[in-house]
C-alpha cells in the first residue's frame, strides 16, 4: 500500500494543471486567447524591459517579415514567450503564419495552423527572431504581440510591436527594386533621344 506521503504526492501531481507543466516546453495553447499565462501571478504593470521589432513596418500580401524579441541590455533575459499578429482589435484571432529556421521555437495553433509561436525550453536567451507571414485575405494594418516572462513568476502580457501597415499596392523591397530600375531605364531613354534629337 501507498504510504499517506506517497498518497499525498500523487493526488498533488495529479491535480496539478496541464499548463503548470508546459511552461518550460512552450506548450501553451491554453493562453492563446488572453496571452496571460497562469503561472500563479499577475503580468507586471511597468515598461517591460523587451522589445519587439519587425523588419518593415509596411507589408503586402506574400511578404515575410522577420519578428524579433530583444532584451534592452545584453544581459536582459528571458525564459519563455508567446507571439501573435492581430489586427487593431486585439480581441480579434490571431492573423497570419509563423515560419521557423534556425531558432528554437515553435509554431502552435491558436485558431489556425502556425498562428502562434512560442519557446521550446525555458533556457535563458537574449534575443529571438521568427518569420511572420500575412493571411492571403487580409487588408487590415496589423500589430505584433509578444507575452515575454523572464520568470515563471515575473512577465508582461501583450507587449506590442510597430503597427505594420497593409499596402495592397505593394510596396515590399522587390517592388521597390523594381520600380527604382524602371525609372532609371526611362531616364535612360529620354537622355538618348535629347542627344540624338541634339545631333539632328
Amino acid at each position: 500500500m501507498f504510504s499517506p506521503i506517497c498518497m499525498a504526492v500523487l493526488l498533488v501531481s495529479i491535480a496539478l494543471p496541464g499548463h503548470v507543466w508546459s511552461y518550460g516546453n512552450g506548450r501553451v495553447e491554453e493562453a492563446c486567447v488572453t496571452m496571460v499565462p497562469n503561472h500563479g501571478s499577475p503580468a507586471q504593470v511597468s515598461s517591460a524591459p523587451f522589445s519587439v521589432s519587425v523588419d518593415r513596418t509596411v507589408y503586402k500580401t506574400g511578404d515575410t517579415i522577420g519578428v524579433t524579441i530583444s532584451g534592452n541590455t545584453p544581459t536582459t533575459t528571458f525564459e519563455g514567450f508567446l507571439i501573435q499578429a492581430r489586427s487593431d482589435s486585439s480581441k480579434d484571432a490571431p492573423l497570419g503564419s509563423f515560419v521557423i529556421s534556425g531558432t528554437p521555437a515553435q509554431t502552435l495553433k491558436c485558431s489556425a495552423s502556425s498562428d502562434a509561436v512560442s519557446h521550446v525550453n525555458n533556457q535563458a536567451k537574449n534575443s529571438i527572431k521568427v518569420n511572420w507571414m500575412p493571411p492571403k485575405d487580409n487588408i487590415s494594418n496589423i500589430q505584433l504581440r509578444a507575452t515575454i516572462v523572464q520568470t515563471k513568476l515575473v512577465f508582461w502580457a501583450k507587449v506590442p510591436g510597430p503597427k505594420m501597415i497593409y499596402n495592397g499596392t505593394g510596396t515590399s523591397d522587390g517592388v521597390r527594386i523594381k520600380a527604382s530600375a524602371d525609372s532609371l531605364l526611362y531616364s535612360c531613354v529620354l537622355l538618348l533621344l535629347t542627344v540624338l534629337l541634339r545631333g539632328f
